[in-house]
């Protein structure tokens, strides 16, 4: 998948599920050009007891940060920016707001970060939308 590598706009949506203590997220990246998409599942990791369905919207979130940060490495994208659209407005806003004060419980810890460049490893930039 060849994102674009300069001015380029990627949108990407997400959306966790939770049921009988269990839990997955969908995602899919695509380029302004409907030609170039990426898409993904995750099994949210964890025992029973610690899922819910921040946990699932949080690891879909996740998981995009992480492809863009691998296609971002293969294609050698140095800038760009990344929108990402996801129904879990408190996920959306823990992840994407550099000023939210981040107070997970122990059995979210593992999945707080924050979708931006300090910890990406890459030059793009990250923004978020509420989907309702």
């Amino acid at each position: 998948m060849q994102l674009p590598s300069v001015q380029g706009r990627v949108f990407s949506f997400s959306d966790g599920s939770f049921k009988d203590k269990h839990g997955t997220a969908a995602w899919v990246i695509e380029a302004e050009s409907s030609g170039n998409r990426c898409t993904g599942v995750n099994i949210t990791p964890g025992a029973p007891s610690d899922q819910s369905a921040y946990r699932n919207e949080v690891s879909g979130l996740s998981g995009i940060a992480t492809m863009v940060r691998e296609i971002c490495a293969f294609y050698h994208i140095i800038a760009g920016t990344v929108q990402i659209g996801c129904d879990g407005l408190s996920a959306l806003i823990q992840c994407t707001d550099a000023d939210y004060v981040v107070k997970p419980t122990p059995s979210h810890f593992a999945f707080t970060f924050r979708l931006d460049n300090s910890h990406s490893g890459y030059a793009s930039t990250m923004s978020g939308f509420h989907i309702t």
